[in-house]
């Protein structure tokens, strides 16, 4: 009974969960990179070949 009214408080204090998010965008990542870790943002891979041609 201690546990199910525990866990009752809890979830009501933590109130709604969100889905689960991925975070910020790739871009928004690169342009806050040197500020927020101090280093250079890494460079996107260019692929050289066309992944999606039928073999």
């Amino acid at each position: 009974a201690a546990t199910t009214a525990l866990r009752n408080t809890l979830r009501t204090d933590r109130g709604t969960i969100d889905v689960f998010d991925f975070g910020p965008t790739m871009e928004n990542l690169r342009a806050n990179c040197s500020e927020e870790t101090g280093l250079p943002a890494p460079i996107q891979p260019k692929w050289t070949h066309n992944l999606n041609a039928a073999a």
